[in-house]
């Protein structure tokens, strides 16, 4: 029994360097997720007035259109877009995906599909937030 100090301090030293690598990672997401919302608003016509969010927001719709783009034209259920959107944001709450979806749909990049309850098609829309930056 007297190895199990130095297992403890192993894994306690083990876990410090997983938090440390986490925040690391976490710096860097955050420095990504400026630079993606500066070059988007720049896109959009120079806005500087990006919420908090709004990061997490065009990761989200691109997830989104792009779960879209991928199934070809076939619809897409919401649940299995929800499924794809908390890739990109695993703490998306489901409220919030709904009101993305709804964003996407008043900007005319997606629509509900045709004789299929809860699925959605993408239009033909090459980029997302070409008319909305919030």
């Amino acid at each position: 029994m007297s190895n199990q100090p130095d297992l403890e301090e192993k894994i306690l030293e083990e876990i410090a360097e997983i938090e440390r690598r986490l925040a690391e990672l976490s710096s860097e997401r955050d420095a990504l997720q400026r630079l993606l919302i500066r070059i988007h608003n720049e896109r959009v016509g120079g806005r500087t007035d990006a919420r908090i969010n709004s990061g997490d927001r065009l990761l989200v719709e691109s997830r989104i259109l792009q779960a879209l783009r991928d199934a070809g034209g076939t619809p897409v259920s919401t649940r299995q877009l929800l499924k794809e959107a908390r890739v990109a944001n695993p703490a998306l709450k489901d409220g919030t995906f709904r009101s993305y979806l709804h964003r996407l749909r008043m900007r005319a990049l997606i629509s509900p599909a045709e004789r299929r309850y809860a699925h959605w098609v993408i239009k033909d829309a090459p980029n997302i937030g070409t008319s909305d930056a919030n």
